[in-house]
C-alpha cells in the first residue's frame, strides 16, 4: 500500500478527527517554524496593537530569531501569554461592549490553536 502525503498538518488533523476512536495526546508538534510562519503570514497587519505595543512589520523584523524563540519557550513549557489590552467598541443600540486585544506573539499561538481546534 503506497503511504498517503498530505499537504500540511491541519489536513492530517482533520483527517485524524473524523475518526471518532483517535485520541489526540500530543499536538504541540504543531507548534512548528512551519505553522508559526503560516500564522505569522496570515495575521493581518492592520489589527490593534496588544498591550506590547509590537506591530507585525515590528515583530517580522527579525522574524526567524522571533519566532525560534517563541518555538522553543511554548516547548519548554516557560511561554505565558500577556495581559490583554482592553478597548470598548460601540454596539449597533448605542451601549459599549468591551473587547481584548492580544499582543502580536499571543496572535500567532491564538491562530495555531484555532486551527488545531
Amino acid at each position: 500500500m503506497q503511504k498517503m502525503l498530505f499537504p500540511n498538518s491541519w489536513m492530517r488533523i482533520s483527517l485524524a478527527a473524523k475518526h471518532t476512536n483517535t485520541i489526540f495526546n500530543n499536538l504541540l508538534c504543531h507548534f512548528n517554524m512551519e505553522n508559526f510562519r503560516e500564522a505569522f503570514d496570515c495575521l493581518n497587519a492592520n489589527k490593534a496593537l496588544g498591550i506590547d505595543g509590537i506591530s507585525k512589520k515590528q515583530y517580522g523584523e527579525n522574524l526567524e530569531a522571533n519566532l525560534m524563540n517563541l518555538k522553543e519557550r511554548i516547548h519548554n513549557g516557560s511561554y505565558k501569554p500577556q495581559n490583554k489590552r482592553e478597548k470598548m467598541i460601540p454596539k449597533s443600540n448605542g451601549k459599549m461592549r468591551p473587547i481584548a486585544i492580544s499582543s502580536f506573539e499571543d496572535k500567532i499561538v491564538e491562530w495555531i490553536i484555532g486551527k488545531i481546534l
